[in-house]
Parts: C-alpha cells; sequence; structure tokens
C-alpha cells in the first residue's frame, strides 16, 4: 500500500512538473520572422501585416490553453485546484477555429509539404505526449534540416527550374504595392536569383520563405493539439451549479432543451450536476431557470460560461445567483456593422476593372507574342526543326525589339508593371471570399489575356516566359 502511495505522489509531481514546465514554455512571445529578414522585406505589407497579427494570437491562445490546461488536469488527476478559474477563457480556447491562410503556390508544393514534415513531424510527436516546446533550439536546427532536406528533391535542372520559378513568383507578389522604379528593381532581383551563379544564394531565399511559415503552422498544429485535450478533459470534468431558489434548470435551443437534474429535490434551493461539455459544446442555447414559484428567469449562455470559478472547495462552480435577471423582451437593437472593409474592396475592385479596361488588349499583344516563343521553345526542346522555328530564329531580333517595343508601352515599368499587372489579377483570385463581381473580372481576365489558363497557372507560366526573355541569347 505504501508502495501504491509512493507511485501516486512520484505521479502528481510530475505531472505538477510538467504543467510548470509548460505555462513557463507558452509565456515566452517570439517573433517568427525575427532572423528572417528577407522574409521580412519581400512579403507584401498587408501580408506581413497578417502574419505578425497572426503569430500574435496563435502565442496567446497558447498561453490561454496552458493555464486552463493546467486547470483542468489538476481537477482530474488530483481531484481538486487550489488556483483560479476563467470560464470565458476556456470558451475562447475551445471555439478557436481559425488557421492560417496561405495561397500561395510555393506553399502548395510538394517540395514545401516535405520540407513541413521533417520539420515538425518530431516536435509534434513530443510536444503531444510533454507538451514541451524547445522554440530557441527549433530554429537553431532550421538551416542544418533545410540543407539537408533540399539535396534530394532538386536532383536535377528541370526541379531546380520548377523551384526557382515558385519562388519568383512567391517574391513577385509584392510587385503590386511598388512604384515602377521599384518595381523593375524587384524584378531584377527575383530573376537574377536563377542565374547558376546565384545557387547559394537562391537557396537562402527559398529557405527563409519556407521556415516563416512553418514555423507559424506548426505553432497552428499546437494550438489544434491542446485545443483537443482541452476537448477530452472537458467531457470528463463535472461541474456544481448552484442556486438559493428553488426551481429546475432548462439548456434550450429554438428546439431542443436539456435538463440539468437537480439533486436537492425536496430541499431548498438548486444544486445541480453536470459535465463541462453541456454547457460548453452547446451552440444557440440558453439557461432557463424555473422556479417552483412560476417565476421563469433566462440567462446568456456566454455570461454562464464566464462567471464558472473554483469556489473554496477546490471544485468547478457556476453560481445563478448573481445572474438571475427578469426575463425581458428581446431588443431589436442591433450594433451598427462596420462596412469601411466593403468600401475599401469597393474601391479596389473598381480601380482594378478600369486597369483591366485600359490594359487588357495591349497584354493580350504581349501573350500572344510569348505564345509563339514558348512554340517555339517547346519544338526545340523536342529537337524538332521545321519552318516554323527557322523562321523565328531568322526573325529573332526583330522579334525581340518588337516585343520589348510593346512592354515599354503597356508602362512606365515596362516588363514589371506587366508582371504587376498579371499579379493583380492572381491575388484576388486567390481570395477565398470573393464577391461575385470579382469572379466576373476574373473570368474576363482569363478569357482574353491568359486564354483560358487558371491566374496560378497564367503567372507562372508568364513569370517563366518573361525570364527566358531577358535571358536569351
Amino acid at each position: 500500500m505504501k508502495k501504491l502511495f509512493l507511485i501516486f505522489a512520484i505521479c502528481t509531481l510530475s505531472l505538477y512538473g510538467i504543467l510548470v514546465c509548460y505555462a513557463d514554455i507558452s509565456s515566452n512571445t517570439f517573433n517568427i520572422t525575427e532572423d528572417l529578414p528577407l522574409t521580412a522585406r519581400l512579403e507584401p505589407a498587408e501580408n506581413l501585416k497578417y502574419i505578425n497579427q497572426y503569430n500574435s494570437s496563435l502565442q496567446a491562445i497558447i498561453a490561454e490553453q496552458s493555464i486552463n490546461l493546467n486547470t483542468l488536469n489538476s481537477i482530474f488527476y488530483l481531484g481538486s485546484y487550489g488556483g483560479s478559474f476563467d470560464g470565458g477563457s476556456l470558451k475562447r480556447c475551445l471555439e478557436w477555429e481559425q488557421a492560417f491562410k496561405e495561397s500561395s503556390p510555393l506553399y502548395k508544393s510538394d517540395l514545401y509539404k516535405g520540407y513541413y514534415k521533417v520539420r515538425t513531424e518530431k516536435v509534434l510527436q513530443k510536444y503531444q505526449t510533454s507538451e514541451a516546446f524547445d522554440y530557441t533550439a527549433f530554429i537553431k536546427a532550421g538551416r542544418q534540416e533545410f540543407d539537408n532536406y533540399i539535396k534530394a528533391p532538386l536532383k536535377d535542372a528541370s526541379s531546380i527550374e520548377r523551384l526557382m520559378v515558385l519562388l519568383q513568383g512567391k517574391i513577385l507578389d509584392k510587385l503590386i504595392e511598388l512604384e515602377p522604379l521599384n518595381r523593375k528593381i524587384l524584378l531584377d532581383e527575383a530573376f537574377a536569383l536563377r542565374l547558376p551563379a546565384n545557387n547559394s544564394k537562391s537557396l537562402d531565399y527559398i529557405y527563409q520563405m519556407f521556415e516563416s511559415r512553418v514555423r507559424i503552422q506548426l505553432l497552428d498544429q499546437m494550438v489544434k493539439a491542446n485545443n483537443q485535450k482541452l476537448d477530452k478533459l472537458n467531457h470528463k470534468i463535472g461541474i456544481v451549479i448552484t442556486a438559493k431558489k428553488s426551481g429546475e434548470l432548462l439548456l434550450q435551443s429554438a428546439d431542443h432543451e436539456v435538463q440539468i437534474l437537480n439533486v436537492l429535490q425536496g430541499e431548498e434551493g438548486y444544486r445541480g450536476l453536470t459535465l463541462l461539455h453541456e454547457l460548453y459544446d452547446k451552440q444557440n442555447y440558453k439557461l432557463i431557470f424555473r422556479e417552483k414559484t412560476g417565476n421563469s428567469y433566462e440567462i446568456e449562455l456566454e455570461k454562464a460560461l464566464n462567471a464558472i470559478a473554483i469556489d473554496e472547495s477546490g471544485f468547478v462552480r457556476l453560481d445563478l445567483d448573481s445572474l438571475f435577471v427578469e426575463k425581458q423582451p428581446i431588443s431589436m437593437l442591433t450594433t451598427p456593422i462596420d462596412s469601411s472593409v466593403s468600401k475599401v474592396d469597393e474601391y479596389q475592385l473598381k480601380q482594378l476593372e478600369l486597369l483591366y479596361s485600359n490594359k487588357s488588349i495591349a497584354a493580350q499583344e504581349i501573350i500572344k507574342e510569348l505564345n509563339r516563343y514558348s512554340i517555339y521553345l517547346e519544338l526545340k526542346n523536342k529537337k524538332i526543326s521545321n519552318l516554323y522555328t527557322r523562321g523565328f530564329e531568322a526573325g529573332q531580333r526583330v522579334w525581340k525589339k518588337n516585343l520589348d517595343n510593346k512592354l515599354n508601352t503597356f508602362s512606365i515599368g515596362g516588363m514589371a508593371d506587366f508582371m504587376s499587372y498579371i499579379k493583380q489579377f492572381e491575388l484576388m483570385d486567390r481570395s477565398t471570399d470573393k464577391l461575385n463581381a470579382e469572379r466576373i473580372l476574373i473570368a474576363k481576365f482569363r478569357n482574353t489575356n491568359l486564354q483560358f489558363r487558371t491566374t496560378e497557372e497564367g503567372s507562372t507560366w508568364i513569370i517563366n516566359m518573361l525570364y527566358k526573355i531577358r535571358t536569351m541569347e
């Protein structure tokens, strides 16, 4: 018996140590792009702002999860808890459903997915069991793991070219927010990375782009793992609901109700027992307390969850007395909706419609020439020599000069402005919540400018063609 007690005590102390360790780790916030200057410089401003805000939100929710896991684990394993409990905090954790939105083709590639797995698989497995995460060690190992990983998939010139086009596409997302002169500088920078002399430099760019997403998506997965544990505990831990009034308590929705049994039948007051999930898993429900005298009280479930606390005995308790308010008619007043975001979107859409109206014909002319060159390259790669290839080669200098004139006529920034024009439609098409007017504009753009290619395929193809034209002999 003494041995069993000793084992139990050791397990209890071990659990406590893990929980404290978890809380300490999650309390140390960090900037995921601090040591990734290329990512900070080359991300579009709005995207970088979103990344930083989302990173802060993730770390804040992990800190809240830490506190709630500590509390609920103590209650479940030790029977009670001597600290405080914030019911609203647990609600925020359980309702967290955000996920990082990433639509760039670079991060949808198998190459990135493989790197993400290499970087995070063991870390997440360890985190599942111990809630331990050494951020400093994880960051320190990044470049070595990248260098070891990247050798295998880049086994030939074709695979290297595919990756470089995706990298260039990601960098050129930033074109749309730059002035013409700076667009040209960025285009030159992106194209230069593909030159054989810059192989080492291009790997630096790829590493920093990959690593920025790995870190934030790792935190995403940690949040999900924590919430799975919280949800399991939520289904195992009981809550005591009390009131000085006598009556019955119902969880009620528009078409369903659940009665929380009163274990003080025949006595003064109310004391109900249920599991936490009965309150936290109910959407669009409210609490209704019906007194024996006939009075009825309606309690918003969110207010009830915020009032959940730890009582003097260390148990989870909800005291209804402070929440009782005579049922009032539902107010028809609503909070005014802030339409500033939709107004900005509408303005941007009008600007893009105007740009399409002014530049579509000129863009079609450029695309037609790119198609001519693409056909020539395809025939040459197949070692086919015919009238088309010989004719193209004979007039190649004149053709190149005419294309340069069309690009320079397109806008003051030439090739860079043309690429920015294409990117604006691609980035709008990546949005998951497009307006119907946006869908119509994208469809027209694909029909006329991209010849029915998807915006992603078309943009990638155009980047590749422009690079080849820039470096053609």
